[in-house]
């Protein structure tokens, strides 16, 4: 409305140039005009001072005006004119939506873009730690009354390694009303691009990792040889299943298929036993029994690789089965000619020397027992070599520098029985001596 202030008492009636409307106005009152309207106050006092006051209306401005104050004279016609400018603004806040399967979403890892409907990018904007997409608002102004513009709302693919980034395009509509008030209404609209209606655009990405470990048993066969006999070995679960199965090669290496592992399993820690497939029945090898156990805990390097932290039960030699030939013996025969003065020396004793060779990771014992077979002869006369029975003696021989020095009968032998490491090389060889 417009206040009048007069520096007089009284009511003075007015009329309006439209000529609906009529009333009275006092020092101090309001009255209100509309646009082209003219409000005569009449019978003002001459010599009276006015001043016209036009109060703030919700989007108009003065623009412009005359004979805002002033002396009435007598007779006089005293006008005021403004002139007011409407200007209305206003603006819309575009909005979106971030999903992330298969990793906890992070404020501002990803970036989304608004281009106008010249495919120009008006706004950009990351997301925040739940998921909300905020654009800067767009402001409209008295211009933009009664338009309808559309916008296009996209995710930038910034190529991260593990991410799928979502492909789909939003339209956002978004309709310029004035509300008469110096404001706007500017509520925005979704659909999918050439699509549905939405409430709000959603975009939805993947965050897929990856790794492996590769696990190797090996085995050591003291005495054996690893290029003719193969062994197995089971990877078991923490439940009890085996996992997978593995045999030795010519090294005496048993490598296990890929253990695979993905972004499910990031903070997971999780344990395997390693164990060999024993023979029972194979009683030529002395089998290592032991089992050992491999903790693999999973983190993620954020890149869609996987870090797989491994940890042995015997880290000190991690993995490592020692299988061994079984023990054997040794027998050494001595036989002599059959002519007539050989024979005639048939009681003879022989000394021998037997040098041994372990195997690498074996030892021999510190005396080995040793059966003596001597020959008893039918013919007491020393004309032939017929052998009646043998006499067997056992005896305990100091082993000295991995060598025994012993005496063998003639028609006679020895035997070391079941005391060898498997694998064990020997020489055997006449001496002069046993001493």
């Amino acid at each position: 409305g417009t206040p009048i202030y007069e520096y007089a008492t009284g009511r003075y009636e007015w009329t309006s140039s439209r000529g609906d409307r009529e009333g009275t106005i006092e020092n101090g009152g309001t009255v209100t005009i509309r646009d082209g309207e003219t409000i005569t106050v009449h019978k003002v006092p001459s010599s009276f001072e006015y001043v016209w006051v036009e109060r703030d209306t919700n989007g108009f401005q003065i623009g412009s005006s005359t004979g805002m104050s002033g002396t009435v004279t007598s007779g006089g016609n005293h006008a005021a004119e403004v002139e007011n400018v409407y200007t209305t603004i206003g603006s819309a806040q575009l909005e979106a939506k971030k999903t992330l399967e298969g990793r906890d979403l992070r404020a501002k890892q990803f970036r989304f873009e608004v281009m106008d409907e010249d495919g120009d990018v008006i706004r950009s904007a990351t997301n925040d730690k739940n998921g909300k997409v905020q654009f800067s608002q767009i402001g409209y102004t008295n211009e933009d009354v009664g338009r309808t513009y559309t916008y296009t709302i996209r995710e930038v693919n910034a190529n991260r390694p593990g991410y799928t980034y979502s492909t789909a395009t939003y339209e956002a509509t978004v309709t310029v009303v004035d509300n008469g008030d110096g404001t706007i209404t500017a509520t925005p609209t979704y659909r999918v691009k050439d699509g549905e209606n939405v409430n709000l655009p959603e975009f939805r990405n993947e965050y897929h990792a990856s790794g492996t470990v590769n696990l190797t048993a090996a085995k050591q066969f003291i005495g054996g040889d690893l290029s003719k006999k193969r062994f197995t070995f089971e990877l078991v679960d923490a439940a009890g299943n085996i996992v997978s199965t593995a045999t030795t090669d010519t090294n005496g290496e048993a490598r296990f298929p890929a253990l695979s592992y993905t972004e499910k399993n990031v903070g997971q820690t999780l344990t395997y036993t390693v164990r060999e497939q024993v023979d029972a029945a194979d009683k030529s090898i002395i089998w290592d029994n032991h089992e050992e156990t491999v903790t693999v805990t999973v983190t993620d390097n954020g890149d869609g690789s996987l870090n797989i932290a491994q940890q042995f039960s015997n880290p000190a030699q991690p993995l490592v089965w020692t299988n061994q030939a079984a023990n054997g013996g040794l027998k050494v025969v001595k036989n002599i000619t059959k002519d007539e003065q050989t024979v005639a020396r048939r009681d003879t004793q022989f000394p021998v020397e037997i040098v041994f060779n372990a195997p690498r990771g074996a030892s021999l014992p510190g005396k080995l027992t040793v059966k003596t077979s001597t020959p008893v002869w039918k013919n007491p006369e020393a004309t032939d070599l017929e052998i009646n029975s043998m006499d067997e003696t056992t005896s305990e021989i100091e082993v000295e520098n991995n060598r025994i020095r012993i005496m063998v009968p003639a028609e006679g032998w020895i035997e070391i029985i079941d005391q060898l490491p498997g694998g064990t090389t020997y020489m055997v060889s006449e001496v002069a001596s046993i001493d």
